[in-house]
């Protein structure tokens, strides 16, 4: 009888040390979603949608509602969030667009064109651009062009 008892205590403890242990690690994963969230519902209020790159370490947070017939190219609000620094890097707003994941640091913006034009390089920057976030800065088509065709 006392080792039941004793291998009945042995199990409670263990149990308790699991759960203590993975409750502290589900908190920290709330603590980071909940920061980037209540920015995007700050800045957005509603309707918004979460999209992590393959790394989980960087998240875009966006708003844009579905085309209707009132609306038919509803805007795009974005920000890219580093979860890991808890900080804003990268924050734009467009009149129509989509925007996506292309690998862990980089992301694409597109748009919808209004006027295109004769100039085949002005067409491709109404086009969008990639954004890269260890450079800093946008890419145009051009220089993804440039890259790939070496």
């Amino acid at each position: 009888m006392r080792i039941l008892s004793y291998l009945i205590l042995q199990l409670t403890i263990v149990q308790v040390l699991v759960s203590c242990a993975s409750a502290r690690m589900d908190s920290v994963a709330v603590d980071a979603v909940s920061k980037y969230s209540q920015l995007a519902i700050e800045k957005y209020h509603d309707n918004i949608t979460y999209r992590e790159n393959l790394a989980h370490s960087y998240v875009i947070c966006y708003k844009q509602s579905r085309p209707g017939s009132l609306n038919p190219y509803p805007p795009l609000q974005f920000f890219v969030y580093a979860i890991k620094t808890d900080q804003i890097l990268f924050e734009d707003s467009l009149s129509n667009g989509s925007i996506k994941w292309l690998n862990e640091y980089q992301f694409q913006v597109s748009t919808v064109p209004g006027i295109v034009t004769h100039d085949e390089e002005a067409n491709k920057q109404l086009m969008g651009y990639i954004y890269d976030i260890q450079l800093k800065r946008k890419l145009s088509t051009n220089d993804i062009e440039a890259k790939y065709s070496r």
